[in-house]
């Protein structure tokens, strides 16, 4: 029997769904509607459904009037499915292709995940902003956050890798004594809870705030009572209109532009009007600065002690000490390594919640006597098995880090110190950098630290300082300024000829700036990085004798911002960097 021509098309139609799912476990075919189609689970985390595609023969399109594609999904989606529909692709053969139209579902469901991952980034970003928090467990949706109140500090922990749903907490032991995960959950903002409207994760903890001010009866926290904030702060000549926020367990990097005309002598009077204006020792400053919520002019003493410079110059009768002996040399351990006992006590016993077991404490880190506390101050530094060693044979950065572990037994918020503007091995900064990090997280306070670009590139923020203007972002915010958000290139050349080397500069889609005469080029790219290295190869040939292709630093934005004002952008010149 004669097939007609529509069982014909419907049969070809099964092949090619056939071979364009046969390597895929994510769809399958479907019969439906007297027709083929494919069909996969939608799988987004926060929500799952699935997506299902008719695909009709010519002959139905002519003779039934219907379309070539269905799409039909229950759910609704950020992205409009329905793209699929527009402009359909077709193969040699006239029908249909089910392997493009798979390939451009595949493209709209990732715009669809990258949109959740953006709203989750978004809620990370908020929380960063407003509380000290760290990861749990690698994963940055799920986050530990500590709440600071002028007594005592509270922890809890928050999964919302599944938001806009509900997100889950988890609350310490101290915190459950106020108030339980199930009373919180019965909050109006929870109970009524709106997928397509969620609350910020930073608006539920500050409703948690309010209700562990009501159920102790304190006054509620002042605005910025996280934060070390400056407003507009103006000093002398030196700094104008400075405006920052940095919580606990932040830094912030502090760089002077290279190619502007700063003395060793200018740049170390606008470090030190800086640092004075935040440990409370200059006060001849404009604007506002407010530490933890207090204005920094009504802070008391015992405060501002805790907001500490330090340098790399060592008392000299420490010189000839092991760093064992020195590291408590004249600091009195006043037994605040213990849990201190604090006016929490006295509000809990008071609403009837201290329990024996209680484990409340005021931000300083628990360890078992003042010996674990000393080692923790010396082991986050690097120094600890290094105790033998003395001090006058540290290099430049050890002495800094000995420095540091000496301020960490004080019980400091607030560390700010200058590194000198030495060169420093690979190996060393990235040690130094990562010390930090430890820093930041086991101690519980924040760093301010003037210095080379390698070690700045590492703060949470950045300051860099012109003598016109002041910028500040973070290292992300910097990169996003370069083209093609700071993807970049390098090439290194062969004997290139002089046709060629024109060929590369009339190229729109770089930027380049030239590092060896006719040899090595950095490439700040502006297109797909793929179609200019297959540029490259075209003109070069055998001429291109090696290039790599990487993420862009602080420095590569610090060079292109300064062969920017040099004119040195795409100019067969070397760039000559000033002398400091």
């Amino acid at each position: 029997m004669t097939k007609s021509k529509r069982d014909l098309e419907l049969e070809q139609l099964r092949l090619k769904i056939m071979d364009a799912i046969r390597f895929s476990s994510r769809y399958w075919m479907i019969y439906k509607e007297n027709t083929f189609g494919i069909a996969t689970i939608l799988n987004l985390i926060y929500k799952k459904s699935f997506v299902e595609v008719l695909f009709f023969t010519n002959h139905d399109v002519l003779e039934l009037g219907v379309p070539v594609l269905e799409i039909f999904t229950p759910i609704e989606t950020e992205v409009d499915l329905n793209e699929v529909l527009l402009e359909p692709d077709f193969d040699k053969d006239g029908l249909v292709s089910p392997r493009k139209i798979i390939w451009k579902l595949n493209k709209l469901i990732k715009r669809e995940f990258q949109f959740h991952i953006s709203t989750l980034d978004e809620e990370v970003k908020l929380i960063e902003q407003n509380y000290e928090n760290y990861m749990i467990n690698e994963i940055p949706y799920f986050r530990e956050i500590r709440i600071y109140f002028p007594k005592f500090v509270v922890e809890l922990q928050v999964n919302f890798e599944n938001y806009p749903l509900i997100p889950k907490f988890i609350f310490s032991e101290s915190l459950s004594k106020i108030i339980t995960v199930k009373d919180f959950l019965k909050i109006d903002s929870i109970k009524n809870w709106n997928e397509e409207e969620p609350q910020h994760i930073t608006q539920l903890i500050d409703e948690l705030i309010d209700l562990i001010v009501k159920k102790l009866k304190i006054e509620e926290l002042n605005e910025d009572s996280q934060h070390l904030s400056l407003n507009k702060v103006s000093i002398d000549n030196s700094i104008n209109n400075l405006s920052f926020q940095i919580h606990r367990g932040q830094s912030i990097g502090i760089f002077f532009e290279e190619g502007e005309i700063f003395s060793i002598q200018d740049k170390e009077k606008v470090i030190q009007d800086l640092f004075g204006a935040i440990n409370g020792r200059n006060t001849f400053f404009s604007g506002k600065i407010k530490l933890f919520g207090r204005d920094i002019q009504l802070s008391i003493k015992d405060e501002l002690k805790k907001n500490i410079v330090i340098s790399h110059q060592i008392d000299k009768n420490l010189e000839n000490l092991t760093i064992k002996k020195a590291i408590r040399r004249d600091i009195s351990l006043r037994g605040e390594w213990k849990d201190r006992k604090s006016s929490i006590d006295r509000l809990l016993k008071k609403e009837g919640l201290l329990t024996l077991k209680d484990d409340f404490f005021t931000g300083a880190p628990k360890f078992e006597n003042k010996k674990s506390f000393i080692d923790a101050a010396l082991d986050v530094t690097g120094l600890l098995n290094r105790k033998s060693e003395k001090l006058k044979d540290l290099s430049t950065l050890d002495r800094i880090l000995f420095s540091i572990s000496r301020a960490l037994l004080l019980y400091p918020n607030i560390l700010l110190f200058s590194i000198p503007n030495e060169q420093y091995g690979r190996m060393e900064v990235e040690k130094f950098n990562s010390y930090m990090t430890r820093i930041k997280k086991i101690f519980h306070i924040s760093l301010i630290i003037n210095g080379p670009k390698e070690i700045v590139s590492n703060c949470d923020k950045i300051i860099i300082l012109a003598q016109n203007k002041i910028k500040i972002g973070t290292l992300n915010d910097y990169i996003e300024k370069l083209p093609q958000s700071g993807e970049i290139l390098t090439i290194e050349l062969s004997n290139p000829d002089k046709q060629e080397l024109k060929k590369m500069n009339d190229l729109e889609s770089i930027i380049f700036i030239e590092q060896r005469r006719d040899e090595k080029y950095i490439l700040f790219l502006k297109d797909d990085p793929d179609k200019i290295i297959m540029q490259l190869i075209d003109i070069f040939g055998a001429n291109l004798y090696n290039f790599r292709r990487f993420q862009a630093s602080l420095g590569d934005y610090l060079e292109y911002n300064e062969a920017r004002k040099l004119g040195t952008l795409n100019r067969i010149i070397t760039l000559r960097r000033k002398k400091k």
